[in-house]
């Protein structure tokens, strides 16, 4: 690094009256490229020096402040480290200082322009290899491009060929389901005649023995019914004998009563005759009542009996019927019954081989389901690898490109961790020189106090001196 020379550059006209200072406010420390600007509001008038381990480069602003200005700028751009400012003094003895930390031993060009102080730095290294990083990334990228372009219309040509393979495979498969299916659909045709045709063949013997069932049910409803008829005309026969009984009983029992009014009347015709003859014949009426009232007693039971007789007869044959008409109900029931058991067998028979139909067809339909599903997941596994493929490969190219980015990540930390840790030291160096300047700035401080105040006193005496001189020439 050169050490350059001590450069003062003071502003014409200055003042030397503090009350006269106009301070240079430094406001823009900025780095344009491989040049640095400081700007202020006047001319600057400055001074500049080195130092090593780690090389940098002093610029001390006379009679100047800092306004808006940051302490610490880091810029880290190859040339720079960071910029650093920092102010003392007051008045005419305000120093603005602007420290410049190079990352290696620099040559810089120094020079002004109106109210800005330039610093030409060489071209950054950090640039130059930017440049030729993004020129090498541009190639990279271009080839990645080209490889990338490449594998695209490789992978495009294999996919053409593939879906052209599928395409040819599927057109193949289509045919044989469509044969398949169309030997299955005439096959079904087939069976479905022969079921129809038996269906029809089973229908027409239902219908038939249906028929001479009905016939057989028909004659046995017209025997029961003439059973029924010949019961009736039977029973009708029974009740008008019976009712020819009973009016034949009823005659007799009248008969016989209007013979019991008759023997009654001329029973009370003799009585009332031989009422005069009772007293002396009473005894031979009492026995010949007596005789006539056992009469009387016997006809009348023989009369109950033949009655009892004549209803138990009745009775009897009231039973019979009755029987008689619960049996042929029952025969007919049980025939009834018969006739809806064997309808319901020829019911079930016929729904048993329906449903044997049916369930043949949905197995056939079930098997024919389930190869078309087993063909669909075959190709189903088949797409599901050729993309467990292609995401393995794109896995792996994401797994190339973060190996890539982890690698430059952990350079760059490592880059930063290194700087930082420079800066660190450059910190605490800068610390210990400005603490050094501070010390060296107030005892600066203190020795122009004590000159001015030796100054002030030398005047004053002369100033003394002159006064007393005056007026010893005024005495004179």
């Amino acid at each position: 690094m050169r050490f350059w020379p001590v450069v003062l550059l003071v502003v014409s006209g200055a003042s030397h009256g503090q009350d006269r200072v106009s301070l240079n406010t430094i406001t823009r420390v900025e780095v344009r490229g491989n040049v640095l600007e400081i700007s202020g509001s006047k001319k600057p008038s400055f001074t500049t020096f080195t130092l090593p381990e780690p090389p940098r480069l002093v610029v001390d602003f006379s009679e100047a402040v800092l306004q808006g200005v940051p302490a610490e700028l880091k810029v880290n751009d190859g040339n720079i480290t960071s910029i650093k400012t920092a102010a003392y003094g007051s008045a005419s003895a305000a120093i603005a200082r602007v420290v410049i930390g190079f990352e290696r031993d620099l040559d810089t060009d120094i020079s002004t322009d109106g109210n800005t102080l330039r610093v030409k730095l060489p071209p950054s290294p950090a640039l130059l290899a930017k440049a030729e990083a993004d020129k090498a990334a541009k190639a990279e990228g271009e080839r990645v491009a080209r490889e990338e372009a490449a594998r695209k219309a490789a992978e495009e040509k294999a996919a053409k060929a593939e879906a052209e393979r599928v395409a040819r495979e599927e057109a193949a498969r289509k045919v044989a389901e469509e044969k398949a299916a169309k030997a299955e659909g005439e096959r079904v045709a087939r069976e479905d005649a022969a079921r129809k045709a038996a269906e029809e063949k089973a229908e027409k013997e239902r219908l038939a023995r249906e028929k001479v069932e009905a016939e057989k049910a028909a004659k046995a409803e017209r025997e029961r019914l003439a059973k029924e008829k010949a019961d009736a005309e039977r029973l009708a026969r029974e009740d008008a004998a019976r009712k020819a009984a009973e009016e034949k009983a009823a005659k007799a029992e009248g008969e016989r009563a209007a013979r019991e009014e008759a023997a009654r009347k001329v029973a009370e015709e003799k009585a009332a005759k031989a009422e005069a003859e009772r007293l002396a014949r009473e005894e031979a009426a009492k026995k010949q009542s007596e005789q006539a009232a056992k009469a009387e007693g016997e006809r009348a039971a023989r009369e109950e009996a033949a009655r009892k007789v004549a209803e138990e007869k009745a009775a009897k044959a009231e039973a019979e019927r009755v029987a008689k008409a619960e049996k042929a109900a029952k025969a007919e029931e049980a025939a009834r019954k018969a006739a809806e058991e064997k309808a319901a067998k020829a019911e079930g028979e016929r729904l048993a081989r329906e449903e044997a139909a049916r369930k043949v067809a949905e197995e056939k339909a079930a098997r024919a389901e389930a190869e078309r599903a087993a063909r669909d997941e075959a190709a189903k596994k088949l797409a599901e690898e050729k993309a467990a493929k292609a995401e393995k490969a794109e896995a792996e190219r994401l797994a190339r490109e973060d190996a890539k980015r982890k690698a430059a990540d952990e350079k760059a930390e490592k880059e930063r961790l290194a700087r930082e840790s420079r800066e660190k030291a450059e910190a605490e160096r800068a610390a210990r020189d400005q603490e050094a300047r501070n010390e060296a700035a107030k005892q600066a401080e203190l020795a122009r106090l004590s000159k001015e105040k030796a100054e002030t006193e030398k005047r004053e005496r002369e100033e003394a001196k002159r006064r007393k001189a005056g007026r010893g020439e005024g005495r004179a």
